[in-house]
């Protein structure tokens, strides 16, 4: 069995995420600017920092590809897995 090390992991996925549209549709485009209006710019005001979204929005096929759960919100644009980088945002 062949192991695959970073960066041949970073090249399989570059190729699989090719072939997968992950384009939100316009309902799920409007949570995703809700998210972003509610949560992620009143976290970056908060912090006075920028804020680094670490994961997102995610179509079903991609959520089901990275072993996303089902009733994911990624997945209906609610959700964001985000940093600061700074003490006071983590």
């Amino acid at each position: 069995m062949e192991f695959l090390d970073n960066n041949g992991l970073k090249t399989l996925w570059n190729k699989i995420k090719n072939y997968i549209d992950n384009s939100p549709a316009p309902a799920i485009a409007d949570n995703l600017q809700a998210l972003i209006d509610n949560v992620l710019d009143p976290a970056r005001e908060e912090f006075g920092s920028t804020v680094w979204v670490n994961s997102g929005y995610r179509s079903k096929q991609l959520n089901r590809l990275v072993g996303g759960v089902d009733d994911s919100q990624r997945t209906t644009g609610q959700a964001a897995d985000i940093t600061s980088k700074t003490k006071k945002g983590n």
